[in-house]
């Protein structure tokens, strides 16, 4: 018994799906539909990945949303889906980063995962990829060690290694339970070095030319980030997993959680052990993938991210995720807690809903990495057939916007009017059938 499950860990960390199902005629079919060769592609991605997405206007939202379509490509087969998506980051090898350390972290992680991608499915690293794997190590390792990192409360420290330091320590006291949470920041240079560490893995010669002082800051980001997830997760007696309950509790976007309507001059009403929301934990299901494929040969640590992993999935479809009647919602919080959100926040759009009522964060379905997530597929299917969408849940999708400039192709509500929505759904509906690291079906698969 041991011996299959040591198997399962190897199994689940080269994961090469092309060689797990067999492409079928149907399966052909449904790929061109969705695939660049049909329009929606053509519309949608075509004319995104010709635009120089890393600027400060697009960085964020393009990667974040692109990244389904992308992975799409590579699992399917879809050579000119990569070949575009090759392009872009080929111009991009030779710009500069975008402006915001979390835009660079976003689209910096986009591109980690292509490359990622390019070695999993055992495409050649060109000069132009090896040139950027290089370049995304050394951006890690002064992120790590030397950029300043910061801080609630506190001057910025050198490099994200002392604010981690601090944000461990226990004989810190904090004045708001948030300041010492681990940011979405700090999980994003984890999961970058958890690809950079599978790149190398599986392509030793494209990084041997980088310095030990890089390869160190790697292995030390894949090993924070391994104990961050032991210290700051929680599984539930249900065979759930939370991660940070209670730590934000305090910070401006959940004190409003306690409330269950939108209404105008609402005080305060902390929830004490509030989850983190249903939004930004949506990057979990892929943060997991880069971590596992790139943790070292310690069985324990694997067995450990699977665990959450899969924790994860089960929180997220049997707490979180609501069908009601045709349509797929998402409850605000992912402890299952359905209260109010970013009430009165800076860039929530100017009109009387003020914040995120109940359900409000279900647009995030539309942008999202939870396919990546187990036991996803019948959620998909129903989301995938939801489109066109109802004029009653397109609003509570959008809800009250933001205020931020976007590209127009991405901007709501028009991206779930336009068929750019639907197309990522019916991707995403694609890779939740044969992209995803689901131990009960790898583990039945080696038993039987």
């Amino acid at each position: 018994m041991k011996l299959i499950y040591i198997s399962l860990l190897l199994l689940l960390t080269n994961i090469s799906v092309p060689h797990a199902f067999s492409t079928t005629a149907e399966t052909k079919i449904e790929i061109s539909r969705i695939g660049s060769a049909s329009d929606a592609w053509k519309k949608n991605i075509s004319t995104l990945t010709v635009e120089p997405l890393w600027n400060a206007r697009d960085a964020y939202d393009a990667s974040n949303t692109l990244m389904i379509p992308m992975h799409f490509a590579f699992v399917a087969g879809d050579k000119k889906g990569i070949k575009q998506f090759e392009t872009l980051m080929s111009r991009f090898a030779s710009q500069e980063l975008p402006g915001g350390r979390l835009n660079q972290a976003q689209w910096i992680y986009f591109v980690s995962r292509y490359l990622a991608l390019r070695s999993e499915f055992d495409y050649p690293l060109t000069r132009n990829n090896i040139y950027l794997a290089q370049r995304v190590s050394a951006w890690l390792h002064s992120r790590w060690m030397f950029e300043p990192a910061l801080q609630w409360g506190h001057l910025p420290l050198i490099g994200s290694k002392s604010r981690l330091r601090l944000a461990q320590s226990n004989s810190e006291v904090w004045p708001l339970s948030y300041y010492p949470a681990i940011t979405d920041y700090e999980l994003f240079l984890f999961s970058i070095a958890g690809d950079i560490s599978f790149i190398n893995k599986k392509n030793p010669e494209a990084l041997k030319e980088l310095s030990s002082e890089i390869k160190s800051s790697v292995r030390e980001l894949i090993a924070s980030g391994i104990s961050v997830v032991r210290s700051r997760g929680k599984f539930s007696e249900t065979g759930g997993w939370l991660f940070q309950q209670g730590m934000w509790t305090d910070h401006p976007d959940f004190r409003f959680a306690g409330h269950s309507e939108l209404r105008t001059d609402l005080g305060e009403w902390r929830v004490k052990d509030i989850a983190e929301d249903s939004s930004h934990s949506h990057r979990w299901p892929l943060f997991f993938r880069s971590m596992i494929m790139g943790t070292e040969q310690q069985a324990n640590d694997r067995e450990y991210l699977i665990r959450a992993y899969q924790g994860f999935s089960n929180q997220l479809v049997e707490h979180v995720i609501t069908i009601r009647g045709t349509s797929v919602l998402l409850k605000n919080y992912m402890d299952g807690k359905n209260g109010l959100y970013r009430y009165r926040y800076s860039t929530v759009g100017s009109n009387s809903d003020l914040g995120y009522g109940p359900y409000g964060l279900s647009g995030t379905l539309g942008i999202s990495w939870y396919p990546f997530a187990a036991k996803t597929d019948s959620i998909y299917e129903r989301y995938a057939n939801s489109y066109p969408l109802p004029e009653n849940v397109l609003n509570l999708y959008v809800g009250p916007n933001t205020t931020r400039a976007r590209n127009p192709l991405i901007e709501w509500p028009a991206f779930f009017t336009n068929g750019f929505a639907e197309l990522i759904a019916k991707h995403g509906l694609y890779l939740s059938k044969n992209y995803n690291l689901n131990v009960e079906k790898a583990h039945n698969s080696l038993l039987h």
